[in-house]
């Protein structure tokens, strides 16, 4: 985040007990995925008897020998293939932990009377501006949307689910009102200076592309 600007206040919150359920089922499905390994067996299974069929069919060399080289080399991909997929699973556990022990969720929310879409090249959505009662903008950036149906709305949380590092490992969006109506369109080109995520100026959607960063 650029230094001088104004950006929303996080409000920091524990878990709530949906997401813990959530967690926990996570970790569990995980746990066992990495113990069952009947995916990765058909899988090997499937790709090495098309390759020791197609070698028995085309090769002079004897069956037997046909058979041991692919049967090694099955076991040697099988392998492979598992631990990469038992590893993958195990972050995927330790991440989940990590938030489980952190129990700390950082809310950014945004209660509006207006918004707008501030878009550049081809008419894809690279912003939207809520304008506040208190006649204040704030902008959101339309690629830390998660979970988008009835989205954009007027009251809404974005919520950073955090590790015991800090780090934002999932970020959610969760509505508090019903699905806004149709938004104007701004270009953000035009505007004087380039935006961040969750900045905050004071200014109104019909004096935007006059307002300036030191707005805040």
């Amino acid at each position: 985040m650029s230094s001088g600007r104004t950006y929303l206040a996080p409000v920091r919150r524990p878990l709530t007990p949906a997401e813990r359920r959530w967690l926990n089922g996570f970790i569990k499905r995980n746990e066992e995925r990495s113990h069952d390994s009947m995916r990765t067996r058909v899988v090997v299974g499937v790709i090495t008897a098309s390759l020791w069929l197609a070698t028995l069919l085309t090769s002079t060399v004897p069956a037997i020998w046909v058979t041991l080289v692919w049967a090694a080399g099955g076991a040697t991909f099988y392998f492979w293939a598992r631990r990469d997929f038992v590893k993958e699973a195990s972050a995927r556990i330790a991440c989940a932990k990590s938030v489980l022990r952190s129990d700390a969720v950082d809310t950014f929310r945004i209660q509006s009377r207006a918004f707008a879409e501030l878009v550049e090249f081809e008419h894809e959505i690279d912003f939207y501006a809520f304008e506040t009662e208190d006649e204040r903008i704030i902008f959101v950036a339309a690629q830390d949307i998660r979970h988008r149906r009835g989205f954009p709305s007027l009251d809404f949380t974005i919520a950073h689910i955090l590790d015991e590092a800090g780090t934002v490992v999932e970020k959610r969006t969760i509505r508090n009102a019903p699905r806004a109506g149709s938004a104007r369109i701004l270009r953000a080109d035009k505007l004087r200076w380039p935006i961040d995520h969750l900045e905050v100026i004071q200014a109104r959607l019909d004096t935007l592309e006059a307002a300036s960063p030191d707005q805040a």
